[in-house]
């Protein structure tokens, strides 16, 4: 997403937060609209069924696009997480790792994750890590943001699991052992997936592209520390396995969608803010270098133009239209969250997102064929 539009809007979100989390007052004074609770399943897709399904999705005629809402890390489990993001096929939020983050409504977060899971649902996480550089009180998720995208940015190599000892990598470990913590609280069985280091090919968030050096090295780094991440979780997180995604940003000119990506992700994807959901070709075609890796497609992020207001007039059924006439190797979506009444990016709080539910290519959760039956369907 815009930077600056969702820096400031985050800082003022954290803000809030963090006088919520301090205050049991006002959250019991939050509006009670309890979660969409489905019938429990104890049984759960691996990844490889997880992977078969989402790849027969595209030899289907209809049922073929899973609808997603991503939950904010801000919201409470009883300020209405159900309203808007109510029974689709995919339900993400923010995993938050900062050591001065506010975590006070991360355990609802995990009930409602986990109450996706059980209903045979699929869960998409990301995490917009502190800036392991950050001094003291800035260490949230307001750091992930770069002041300056022209500036050299923090060392990837210095938080490598072989780098020697430094500050920084004691932060950023901190920080991974934070994620740990919160997948651990997830069902054991269950698979999620995990979209770390999203749209690093914008010069906008301190792992991202850096102008100081060639695109090439500072991509071969981001590989090497999701490999070292992907390493460290695998052996700390007990609970659920991953389905491990690369998103890159489809809008960002900074470098290409393949910056950072490395060829052993299981999901690849793009996040698209645009009225019209049009991709441009500057570095490369990104759909179609998203098509050559042979892997699923999803949008991590999809919705409206978020460089200018969007009070919820934009035509939700772009997202399956674009789809069906551009992408049509797309197999899922996930629309972000209302971040205040200028800046309405959920198809819910827009127009015509009945009419993009009920669409014949759309699949939301109900639609998900149980595990035991045959994976693509017939």
């Amino acid at each position: 997403m815009d930077a600056m539009t969702i820096l400031r809007t985050r800082s003022v979100v954290a803000a809030l937060a963090a006088v919520l989390a301090l205050s049991p007052m006002a959250l019991a004074a939050a509006p009670h609209r309890a979660p969409a609770a489905p019938a429990a399943t104890t049984t759960y897709r691996s990844p490889a069924q997880w992977l078969a399904y989402l790849n027969g999705l595209t030899a289907q005629s209809s049922a073929r696009v899973l609808t997603g809402q991503h939950l904010p890390e801000w919201e409470s489990a009883d300020q209405g997480s159900a309203d808007y993001a109510r029974g689709q096929a995919i339900l993400g939020t923010t995993v938050l790792t900062g050591a001065e983050d506010s975590y006070a409504n991360q355990p609802g977060l995990a009930d409602r994750m986990t109450a996706q899971l059980n209903a045979g649902g699929l869960v998409l996480l990301d995490i917009h890590p502190a800036n392991p550089t950050a001094r003291t009180g800035s260490r949230n998720i307001g750091s992930a943001w770069v002041s300056n995208p022209d500036a050299a940015k923090p060392s990837l190599p210095a938080l490598y699991a072989s780098a020697p000892a430094s500050s920084a990598k004691t932060a950023w470990w901190a920080e991974v052992d934070r994620l740990d913590a919160f997948l651990n609280r997830l069902p054991a069985g269950a698979t999620v997936a995990f979209r770390p280091f999203h749209e690093a090919n914008g010069a906008y968030f301190w792992w991202g592209q850096d102008r100081t050096m060639a695109n090439a090295t500072r991509s071969a780094q981001l590989v090497q520390l999701t490999s070292d991440l992907r390493d460290y979780v695998t052996a700390h997180v007990t609970t659920v396995k991953i389905l491990w995604m690369h998103s890159c940003n489809a809008l960002d000119w900074d470098s290409a969608c393949s910056f950072g990506r490395p060829s052993w992700v299981d999901l690849v994807g793009a996040s698209l803010y645009s009225d019209t959901l049009t991709m441009p070709n500057k570095y490369s075609d990104t759909y179609a270098d998203l098509v050559a890796t042979g892997k699923p497609i999803l949008f991590g992020e999809v919705g409206p133009d978020v460089t200018k207001p969007q009070p919820g007039t934009w035509d939700s059924m772009t997202i399956i239209n674009r789809i069906r006439a551009a992408f049509p190797k797309v197999v899922g979506w996930q629309g972000w969250q209302e971040n205040d009444d200028q800046h309405l990016l959920s198809p819910v709080d827009n127009l015509n997102s009945a009419q993009l539910f009920a669409d014949p290519w759309s699949v939301q959760l109900a639609g998900i064929p149980p595990v035991t039956s045959t994976p693509c369907g017939s």
